[in-house]
């Protein structure tokens, strides 16, 4: 059995251990050591975030909830200006929501 040790967990390090974990099988260990606790990445050259909802989900606030969360972090880590994205949404308008199939109807 063999034991690897991958140090650094950046975008090289996680490619590289999911794929020597692949080819070693599961006998083998693969550990990850990284500066930090947590993992984060942060994009040093981003391509653009496409964000959006299906045709026919039930609700389409989600989609929205995620493309704001990911604006915020994208800021906070002063990367949003090199991170285009783009929101895909089947709504008639933004803000729709996916609500058009509520009718009220009057009596």
């Amino acid at each position: 059995m063999a034991r690897v040790i991958v140090l650094g967990a950046g975008t090289g390090g996680m490619a590289g251990a999911y794929e020597i974990r692949e080819k070693l099988g599961s006998q083998h260990t693969v550990s990850v050591i990284n500066e930090r606790e947590d993992f984060q990445f942060v994009p040093s050259n981003p391509g653009p975030v496409v964000v959006g909802a299906m045709p026919g989900a039930s609700c389409y606030g989600p989609a929205y909830e995620y493309a704001f969360i990911l604006d915020k972090e994208l800021r906070n880590n002063k990367v949003r200006d090199r991170v285009p994205m783009i929101y895909v949404t089947p709504e008639p308008y933004i803000g729709h929501l996916g609500l058009g199939g509520w009718v009220i109807q009057s009596r």
